[in-house]
């Protein structure tokens, strides 16, 4: 066999084995996250875009909570959680057509239920709720993670595999149908579940607020709407 021969061959062999070698460094393609809509999920049975009388009930069921223990606050002169650690509170502004919250507080449990004005305006369901967030001790403040793997545990066990999963407590676990370049939950044109901190977990929908919003921004404007005459 010639020198040239021999040559190629060895050139030949070490540009396989550098193509090779190439191959099995280089950048595996990424994983497409886990997509979910999360517009029929529900916590502790609220479920978002409920009118009041549906989200009280649906609370009043899940936590055995006796009628007489409703605590009605209608001037919201204090807030929540209750001070009585018992029962649910039901809140609603001064002025306002509808009540915008529903608190229970009981057993280290905590879940805020909060309402806006439905758009486009429904005079027999005045109320939607937009979001619902149910929280148990735990976090930076008070320097403890006790409940941490079990809220997670339960959030798993109940809603499937998440879109984005961060491992550590304060990257968070999400499910949603659109992400963010980072693959998070944060688009607001969705209705999205978020486990965040590892102890408080977010169902709702910025939508229906941001919807509410504009509806009063324009509102106020047509009120003081003028027509300058010199």
């Amino acid at each position: 066999m010639t020198k040239r021969v021999l040559r190629t061959l060895t050139l030949g062999c070490a540009a396989l084995a550098l193509a090779c070698a190439s191959s099995a460094y280089a950048k595996k393609p990424a994983i497409p996250p886990h997509l979910v809509d999360a517009s029929d999920f529900d916590i502790a049975g609220v479920k978002i875009g409920m009118d009041f009388d549906q989200a009280l009930k649906a609370v009043v069921k899940q936590f055995n909570v006796a009628p007489g223990e409703i605590i009605i606050d209608p001037e919201a002169k204090s807030d929540c959680p209750l001070d009585n650690n018992k029962g649910i509170k039901v809140i609603t502004m001064h002025g306002a057509q509808h009540p915008t919250l529903i608190c229970y507080k009981k057993d280290n449990v905590s879940l805020t239920v909060s309402f806006e004005t439905r758009i486009p305006i429904d005079k027999a369901r005045p109320a939607a709720v937009w979001q619902v967030r149910y929280a148990v001790p735990g976090g930076p403040i008070l320097g403890t993670e006790v409940n941490v793997a079990a809220m997670k545990e339960a959030a798993l066990a109940k809603y499937g595999e998440p879109t984005y999963d961060g491992r550590l407590p304060r990257l968070g676990v999400g499910w949603c149908a659109k992400v963010d370049s980072l693959k998070s939950c944060s688009p607001k044109d969705q209705v999205r579940l978020r486990l965040l901190d590892g102890f408080i977990l977010v169902l709702d929908d910025p939508r229906l607020q941001s919807a509410a919003n504009q509806y009063r921004r324009d509102l106020r404007d047509s009120k003081l709407k003028a027509t300058p005459k010199f």
